[in-house]
């Protein structure tokens, strides 16, 4: 439970490096300075190699406030660096997840069309290995197009900036897909606003639209007997 450790570099049965290979015995995060009446400079070299937060002098022991003050900050910056990185990472595995989850076919593409990220469904979809669609053109696996697609959203959103969607038709099994791009703006430096990735969801419709065809056949026979 403690912030700090003081440690003499040379006692009779105690030393600085004693210190060092307690803390790290321990697996704490304890800033150790060692004290010391005379300290060549290759000893100061090691200890910092070995993980001394600093060393003192004790002809120049007026230093030793400044060195604990600005260890104890070190220590908090190392902590609240390990809370962002554990809320990082905690908020990338709850992404992947819920990502995963989607019954949709859901891509992460790059600006060039890439695929850089694609979820389970995905991989069921165009029947494929998740490992062998990253980095291939989406229109490639989507629609089995070597080109873009004229009406591919793709295209028009990287065109217009906002979010696109468009029907496509796959020619093989005559399944209807609602596909919607929607546009991931970078907002880092020379790239602030433009367009940094897109997400590619692929919805299939054919029930419903199926549905509205024929109710819109059906409609048009009753006026017409009317």
């Amino acid at each position: 439970d403690y912030d700090l450790v003081l440690s003499d570099h040379n006692l009779q049965s105690w030393s600085g490096a004693d210190a060092l290979e307690m803390v790290h015995q321990s697996g704490k995060d304890l800033p150790i300075i060692i004290v010391t009446g005379h300290l060549g400079d290759e000893q100061a070299v090691e200890y910092l190699k070995q993980g001394a937060a600093d060393y003192v002098v004790k002809e120049h022991l007026g230093r030793l406030p400044l060195a604990i003050k600005r260890a104890l900050q070190e220590k908090v910056h190392r902590e609240e660096n390990l809370r962002l990185q554990t809320a990082i990472q905690s908020a990338k595995e709850d992404w992947e997840r819920t990502f995963d989850a989607i019954p949709d076919s859901m891509m992460l593409l790059d600006r060039e069309s890439r695929i850089v990220r694609a979820n389970r469904a995905s991989a069921a979809l165009f029947k494929m290995e998740l490992s062998a669609m990253i980095g291939l053109k989406c229109w490639d696996v989507a629609y089995s197009h070597v080109t873009s697609p004229i009406d591919c959203p793709l295209r028009r959103v990287l065109a217009s900036g906002k979010e696109e969607t468009s029907e496509i038709v796959d020619a093989e099994s005559g399944r209807i897909y609602s596909v919607t791009a929607i546009p991931l703006h970078n907002e880092i430096g020379e790239l602030a606003g433009e367009i940094d990735s897109v997400i590619h969801i692929m919805t299939d419709i054919t029930v419903r639209k199926r549905a509205e065809n024929s109710k819109t056949i059906l409609l048009k026979e009753v006026h017409h007997r009317v």
